[in-house]
Protein backbone atom coordinates (compact mmCIF):
# COMPACT_ATOMS: atom_id res chain seq x y z
CA UNK A 1 0.00 0.00 0.00
CA UNK A 2 1.41 3.41 -1.20
CA UNK A 3 1.40 5.90 1.22
CA UNK A 4 2.78 9.77 0.82
CA UNK A 5 4.11 11.82 3.50
CA UNK A 6 3.89 15.59 4.12
CA UNK A 7 5.23 17.60 6.95
CA UNK A 8 4.47 21.12 8.34
CA UNK A 9 5.88 22.77 10.93
CA UNK A 10 3.55 21.63 13.43
CA UNK A 11 1.72 18.95 11.86
CA UNK A 12 2.40 15.53 9.97
CA UNK A 13 0.18 14.38 7.40
CA UNK A 14 -0.04 11.07 5.77
CA UNK A 15 -2.35 10.15 3.07
CA UNK A 16 -3.15 6.22 2.60
CA UNK A 17 -4.97 4.59 -0.40
CA UNK A 18 -7.78 2.93 1.00
CA UNK A 19 -9.40 1.66 -2.86
CA UNK A 20 -9.24 3.53 -6.17
CA UNK A 21 -11.49 6.69 -5.29
CA UNK A 22 -10.72 6.36 -1.06
CA UNK A 23 -7.95 7.40 0.47
CA UNK A 24 -7.33 7.98 4.35
CA UNK A 25 -5.64 11.60 5.46
CA UNK A 26 -3.65 11.16 8.84
CA UNK A 27 -2.65 14.59 10.51
CA UNK A 28 -0.55 14.23 13.06
CA UNK A 29 -0.30 16.91 15.94
CA UNK A 30 1.42 17.96 18.89
CA UNK A 31 -0.60 19.79 22.19
CA UNK A 32 0.58 20.06 25.83
CA UNK A 33 -0.49 16.66 26.46
CA UNK A 34 1.49 14.82 23.60
CA UNK A 35 1.03 13.70 20.05
CA UNK A 36 -2.38 12.75 18.49
CA UNK A 37 -4.15 11.92 15.21
CA UNK A 38 -6.94 13.31 13.45
CA UNK A 39 -8.34 10.75 10.78
CA UNK A 40 -10.61 11.95 7.64
CA UNK A 41 -11.39 9.91 5.06
CA UNK A 42 -12.04 11.56 1.80
CA UNK A 43 -13.70 9.72 -0.93
CA UNK A 44 -15.55 10.00 -4.34
CA UNK A 45 -18.74 9.14 -5.28
CA UNK A 46 -17.68 6.30 -7.85
CA UNK A 47 -19.82 4.65 -10.52
CA UNK A 48 -17.90 2.82 -12.77
CA UNK A 49 -20.22 3.14 -15.63
CA UNK A 50 -20.07 7.76 -15.18
CA UNK A 51 -16.18 6.81 -14.63
CA UNK A 52 -15.59 4.77 -17.89
CA UNK A 53 -17.73 7.44 -19.68
CA UNK A 54 -15.73 10.50 -18.30
CA UNK A 55 -18.81 11.36 -15.76
CA UNK A 56 -18.08 11.53 -12.48
CA UNK A 57 -19.16 14.20 -10.06
CA UNK A 58 -16.67 16.60 -9.15
CA UNK A 59 -17.70 16.77 -5.30
CA UNK A 60 -16.03 14.27 -2.64
CA UNK A 61 -16.81 13.55 0.86
CA UNK A 62 -15.28 13.92 4.09
CA UNK A 63 -15.85 11.37 7.35
CA UNK A 64 -14.06 11.71 10.45
CA UNK A 65 -12.87 8.93 12.00
CA UNK A 66 -12.56 7.78 15.92
CA UNK A 67 -10.27 5.05 14.40
CA UNK A 68 -9.00 3.88 11.01
CA UNK A 69 -11.80 0.71 10.96
CA UNK A 70 -14.53 2.90 12.44
CA UNK A 71 -17.68 2.05 10.93
CA UNK A 72 -19.78 5.13 11.53
CA UNK A 73 -20.71 7.61 8.94
CA UNK A 74 -19.76 10.68 10.68
CA UNK A 75 -20.08 13.08 7.78
CA UNK A 76 -18.40 16.39 7.63
CA UNK A 77 -18.36 19.19 4.87
CA UNK A 78 -15.14 20.10 3.43
CA UNK A 79 -15.16 23.31 5.62
CA UNK A 80 -15.13 21.22 8.62
CA UNK A 81 -12.98 18.91 7.83
CA UNK A 82 -10.49 21.44 6.82
CA UNK A 83 -10.86 23.15 10.58
CA UNK A 84 -10.26 19.55 11.85
CA UNK A 85 -7.03 19.29 9.52
CA UNK A 86 -5.81 22.61 7.14
CA UNK A 87 -6.71 24.09 3.93
CA UNK A 88 -3.62 22.43 2.27
CA UNK A 89 -3.90 18.81 4.11
CA UNK A 90 -7.43 18.07 2.11
CA UNK A 91 -6.12 19.35 -1.27
CA UNK A 92 -3.10 16.62 -0.85
CA UNK A 93 -5.59 14.07 -0.09
CA UNK A 94 -8.64 15.35 -3.40
CA UNK A 95 -5.10 15.46 -5.19
CA UNK A 96 -4.07 11.95 -4.47
CA UNK A 97 -7.79 10.76 -5.14
CA UNK A 98 -7.51 12.24 -8.96
CA UNK A 99 -4.56 10.80 -9.42
CA UNK A 100 -5.75 7.48 -8.73
CA UNK A 101 -8.17 7.86 -10.73
CA UNK A 102 -6.34 8.78 -14.10
CA UNK A 103 -3.73 5.38 -12.96
CA UNK A 104 -7.22 3.53 -12.44
CA UNK A 105 -8.12 4.97 -16.28
CA UNK A 106 -4.47 3.64 -17.56
CA UNK A 107 -5.53 0.41 -16.00
CA UNK A 108 -8.71 -0.37 -17.14
CA UNK A 109 -7.08 0.36 -21.18
CA UNK A 110 -4.72 -2.16 -20.95
CA UNK A 111 -6.63 -4.52 -18.90
CA UNK A 112 -8.89 -4.90 -22.13
CA UNK A 113 -5.96 -6.09 -24.28
CA UNK A 114 -5.90 -9.14 -21.55
CA UNK A 115 -5.81 -12.53 -23.47
CA UNK A 116 -7.98 -13.74 -20.73
CA UNK A 117 -10.29 -10.96 -20.59
CA UNK A 118 -10.61 -11.02 -24.72
CA UNK A 119 -11.41 -14.64 -24.36
CA UNK A 120 -14.55 -13.87 -21.99
CA UNK A 121 -15.44 -10.55 -24.34
CA UNK A 122 -17.65 -12.37 -26.75
CA UNK A 123 -19.81 -14.36 -24.10
CA UNK A 124 -20.27 -11.21 -21.79
CA UNK A 125 -21.55 -9.35 -25.27
CA UNK A 126 -23.93 -12.27 -26.36
CA UNK A 127 -25.22 -12.76 -22.76
CA UNK A 128 -25.13 -9.71 -20.62
CA UNK A 129 -28.15 -7.15 -21.54
CA UNK A 130 -28.72 -5.13 -17.79
CA UNK A 131 -24.96 -4.11 -15.51
CA UNK A 132 -22.38 -4.72 -18.17
CA UNK A 133 -19.96 -3.06 -16.38
CA UNK A 134 -19.72 -6.28 -13.91
CA UNK A 135 -17.71 -7.87 -16.45
CA UNK A 136 -16.08 -4.53 -18.54
CA UNK A 137 -15.45 -2.83 -15.35
CA UNK A 138 -14.83 -5.38 -11.68
CA UNK A 139 -14.29 -8.78 -13.67
CA UNK A 140 -11.92 -6.56 -16.31
CA UNK A 141 -9.58 -5.01 -13.50
CA UNK A 142 -9.53 -7.97 -11.19
CA UNK A 143 -8.42 -10.19 -14.18
CA UNK A 144 -5.65 -7.40 -14.85
CA UNK A 145 -4.45 -7.03 -11.15
CA UNK A 146 -5.41 -10.75 -9.40
CA UNK A 147 -4.07 -12.78 -12.87
CA UNK A 148 -5.79 -15.68 -11.31
CA UNK A 149 -4.82 -19.00 -12.73
CA UNK A 150 -7.76 -20.72 -12.81
CA UNK A 151 -11.74 -19.57 -11.90
CA UNK A 152 -14.96 -19.69 -12.23
CA UNK A 153 -16.92 -17.28 -14.29
CA UNK A 154 -21.37 -16.82 -13.77
CA UNK A 155 -22.92 -14.61 -15.92
CA UNK A 156 -26.30 -13.59 -16.72
CA UNK A 157 -28.48 -11.01 -18.79
CA UNK A 158 -27.93 -8.90 -15.50
CA UNK A 159 -24.73 -9.15 -15.51
CA UNK A 160 -21.29 -11.20 -14.05
CA UNK A 161 -19.09 -12.32 -11.66
CA UNK A 162 -15.78 -13.71 -10.73
CA UNK A 163 -14.91 -16.43 -8.28
CA UNK A 164 -10.94 -17.10 -7.88
CA UNK A 165 -11.12 -19.17 -4.38
CA UNK A 166 -13.79 -19.92 -1.47
CA UNK A 167 -15.13 -17.76 0.93
CA UNK A 168 -18.16 -16.63 2.90
CA UNK A 169 -19.70 -14.55 0.23
CA UNK A 170 -18.86 -17.09 -2.97
CA UNK A 171 -20.22 -19.96 -0.34
CA UNK A 172 -23.64 -17.93 -0.77
CA UNK A 173 -23.71 -17.26 -4.08
CA UNK A 174 -22.50 -20.85 -5.27
CA UNK A 175 -25.60 -21.73 -2.60
CA UNK A 176 -27.52 -19.26 -4.30
CA UNK A 177 -27.53 -20.90 -7.65
CA UNK A 178 -28.01 -23.97 -6.05
CA UNK A 179 -31.24 -22.95 -4.41
CA UNK A 180 -32.73 -21.77 -7.79
CA UNK A 181 -31.44 -23.91 -10.80
CA UNK A 182 -35.19 -25.32 -11.24
CA UNK A 183 -36.51 -21.58 -11.85
CA UNK A 184 -34.75 -20.85 -15.26
CA UNK A 185 -33.19 -17.93 -14.56
CA UNK A 186 -30.96 -18.65 -17.46
CA UNK A 187 -27.34 -18.47 -16.04
CA UNK A 188 -24.28 -19.61 -17.62
CA UNK A 189 -21.17 -20.91 -15.60
CA UNK A 190 -17.83 -21.19 -17.23
CA UNK A 191 -14.46 -22.58 -15.85
CA UNK A 192 -11.13 -20.86 -16.64
CA UNK A 193 -8.44 -23.38 -16.09
CA UNK A 194 -4.80 -24.17 -18.29
CA UNK A 195 -5.49 -20.92 -20.35
CA UNK A 196 -8.90 -22.55 -21.60
CA UNK A 197 -12.27 -21.67 -21.18
CA UNK A 198 -14.85 -24.43 -20.66
CA UNK A 199 -18.11 -24.50 -20.05
CA UNK A 200 -20.01 -25.87 -16.95
CA UNK A 201 -22.69 -27.36 -17.87
CA UNK A 202 -24.63 -28.48 -14.69
CA UNK A 203 -24.79 -27.50 -11.67
CA UNK A 204 -23.78 -29.80 -9.71
CA UNK A 205 -20.78 -29.48 -12.21
CA UNK A 206 -20.35 -26.15 -10.68
CA UNK A 207 -20.73 -27.36 -7.31
CA UNK A 208 -17.95 -29.75 -7.35
CA UNK A 209 -15.10 -27.28 -9.05
CA UNK A 210 -16.35 -24.79 -6.18
CA UNK A 211 -15.68 -27.47 -3.59
CA UNK A 212 -12.07 -28.26 -5.27
CA UNK A 213 -10.89 -24.44 -5.47
CA UNK A 214 -8.75 -23.29 -2.97
CA UNK A 215 -9.91 -21.10 0.51
CA UNK A 216 -9.59 -17.54 0.09
CA UNK A 217 -6.10 -16.23 1.76
CA UNK A 218 -6.17 -12.58 2.72
CA UNK A 219 -3.38 -10.36 1.66
CA UNK A 220 -0.70 -9.71 4.24
CA UNK A 221 -0.35 -6.73 5.41
CA UNK A 222 3.36 -5.41 7.21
Amino acid sequence: MKTKTATTQKDKITITKRNDYTVLLTNQSRNYSGIYNTLIEISKDFNPADFLNGKLKKDFNYRLLRNESDPLANWQGRKQAESYTSETAIKKGINQINKQLRELKKEIAEARLNPTYLKLKPYADAKIKNYYTDFNFHDCIRLYREKPINFIWLIRETGSFLITAKDAYCNEIISGETRTRNKNFNHDYFYFSNNELKRINSVPELTTIYANMEQYQPEKTI
